[in-house]
């Protein structure tokens, strides 16, 4: 019956005037007499104060936003930009002018050949490798292990269905990321300033140059893209590439963290990722360079501070030598595994508890000198018993009987 807006206005006013007023109705069919009588009188007398004024406040206040929606606010805008420090945006004015000149080296060089792609290109790797141009990779990087061969396998049947990511030697030199060679690279191409360095695509790459030109598949790759800033950011890039696409595991995030760093890194990191490439399980590995008990955890590998990390590692260093060169790194894994590091660790804490950091590294040290040969074959050569102690325990109650004998001829008591 009273469904426009001005009714509506109308109703409200009503409505206030009967609760303010306390009028009763003897029934919903007089209050409706009533309610069309006082429509009536406002329409005809719209200009009247008594009706105009209360008509405006009820218009106001149908118009106004309740407490609730005033108190909500836009939700801020995401801003997809990073957040660089002004000595950082000054280093990579530097990394991004450099990398600018050599994305046009490259398209210029007519052993690299290129195709137009918008402000990038597109690099025919397997030309370019004919030619003679050096392939290098980042010594920062992560192992493929086993799935390499899968990789490559696939790269011959089925294709190279991915371009790689590349920056050139020259910027990767200018952003502080150290190169080599790939492994299976036998070529010896020179390496020069546009020499190809692959922040992405190693494991295909490495392939690919470890068998002959005419067996090679068709492989492309073009440079990273800059940031939101318009910055060329390669370690940042490798970052996000290596770690944010895939799920790492601890031991692959300490490359993460020699990837933030760069020449800045501890070396204890890159020592830690040499035993992992030699075999070493990712705890034994931390054990021989920090002599803790334990694997250094993720937290402290993404935030730890690596003084506190690496506190004893000259001492470190000095016994996991001694160890290699008395029990080697062979396929036992003596040395490869947590148990017998973790022993290592305990025994030299113990000594350190007597007499601090240097007396415990030296008298540690020449009791690995001392160990007779014909216990560190059976500590090599342990085998599981078949109802009884596994080889670890077997290897660690060797090395105790050899500790506290040595320690008895040395007189020293702990």
């Amino acid at each position: 019956m009273f469904d426009n807006e001005k009714n509506e206005v109308w109703i409200e006013l009503f409505n206030q005037q009967v609760t303010e007023k306390g009028i009763q109705f003897p029934s919903e069919e007089s209050k409706e007499q009533a309610l069309t009588d006082f429509i009536s009188q406002c329409e005809n007398n719209v200009d009247d104060p008594q009706i105009h004024v209360p008509l405006a406040a009820v218009k106001t206040a149908k118009e106004a936003p309740d407490k609730k929606q005033r108190a909500k606010k836009e939700p801020a805008k995401k801003e997809y930009k990073p957040k660089y420090s002004d000595e950082k945006r000054a280093e990579l004015e530097l990394v991004t002018k450099i990398a600018i000149e050599q994305i046009e080296s490259v398209k210029a060089d007519p052993n690299i050949p290129t195709y137009d792609f918008a402000k990038n290109c597109v690099i025919d790797i397997t030309a370019a490798i004919r030619n003679g141009v050096a392939m290098l990779t980042p010594t920062v990087n992560r192992e493929h292990g086993k799935d390499a061969v899968l990789t490559g396998d696939s790269l011959r049947i089925y294709g190279a269905q991915q371009m790689a990511l590349v920056i050139t030697k020259a910027v990767a030199d200018v952003a502080g990321m150290k190169v080599a060679r790939f492994t299976n690279d036998k070529s010896n191409a020179p390496i020069k300033d546009n020499s190809l360095v692959f922040l992405n695509g190693n494991g295909r790459m490495g392939y690919i140059l470890g068998i002959e030109d005419e067996e090679r598949p068709q492989f492309y790759a073009t440079f990273i893209e800059p940031d939101a800033l318009g910055y060329y950011n390669p370690r940042k890039a490798m970052e996000v590439i290596n770690t944010e696409r895939l799920m790492w595991k601890t031991q692959d995030m300490v490359q993460k963290r020699q990837l933030e760093e760069g020449e800045r890194s501890h070396e204890g990191w890159a020592e830690i990722q040499k035993l992992i490439k030699k075999g070493y399980m990712y705890q034994a590995a931390c054990q021989a360079y920090t002599l803790d008990t334990d694997r250094i955890k993720t937290k402290d590998v993404t935030g730890g501070k690596a003084e506190e990390i690496f506190l004893y590692y000259e001492s470190a260093k000095q016994i996991h030598d001694a160890l290699v060169a008395k029990f080697c790194e062979g396929d036992d894994k003596t040395l490869k595994t947590k148990e017998f590091p973790k022993e290592v660790s305990i025994l030299w804490k113990k000594l350190m508890k007597k007499g601090g950091e240097k007396f415990a590294t030296e008298t540690f040290v020449k009791f690995i000198n001392d160990f007779k040969e014909s216990k560190v074959k059976e500590i090599l050569t342990a085998k599981s018993e078949k109802f009884g102690r596994k080889k670890d325990e077997i290897r660690k109650s060797i090395l105790n009987e050899q500790f506290n004998q040595f320690i008895d001829r040395e007189g020293i008591v702990l």
